[in-house]
């Protein structure tokens, strides 16, 4: 009960900043009907059809994917807990070698390796039975997201500087 207490005192705390910021109001060139029109051009359709793809991934993974583990270990919130923070450790871990893997690799070529590796996850997650397959599919699987999600921010923001990645920082020229 206490912790539970501090924890709510840690929450109002944090919008005291909010208090303080300046209200800005933003003026937009195109109007709400244009936006949309935009939106779903036919020069915007692979774009569209991507970030949609990318967003009904995510809702099965955040959402499916979780209840699915829930019940395949009988409902055990410790086994569900621990396994999939062991997978995130193994997947932080192997983000510190993502940063170099980009720098030597190129984007591109760890754009196409984290494409397959993240489809096959898919297929993989889809012969789940036990403990140690979901931790291998979640780290196999989340680890070919990582590497998708890295390099096409990196191919598409900085396509010319080297790479940092959380402990990886690639020497300077």
């Amino acid at each position: 009960q206490n912790t539970a207490l501090a924890v709510a005192l840690l929450c109002l705390t944090a919008i005291i900043p909010v208090w303080y910021i300046e209200e800005v109001y933003e003026r937009f060139s195109w109007g709400y009907f244009e936006t949309f029109r935009k939106v779903f051009d036919y020069r915007n359709r692979k774009l569209l059809l991507s970030y949609g793809a990318d967003g009904a991934q995510m809702a099965v993974a955040t959402i499916f994917w979780p209840i699915f583990i829930f019940f395949l270990f009988d409902e055990k919130y410790a086994a569900v807990g621990f396994i999939t923070s062991l997978s995130m450790v193994f997947i932080l871990a192997l983000n510190a070698w993502l940063g170099h893997m980009v720098d030597t690799w190129g984007h591109a070529k760890v754009l196409k390796v984290g494409t397959f590796l993240e489809v096959t996850g898919w297929f993989m997650k889809a012969f789940v039975i036990t403990p140690l397959h979901v931790f291998v599919t979640d780290t196999y699987h989340k680890f070919g997201d990582s590497v998708v999600r890295l390099s096409k921010d990196f191919a598409s923001n900085q396509p010319n500087t080297p790479n940092t990645c959380l402990l990886y920082t690639s020497p300077s020229p």
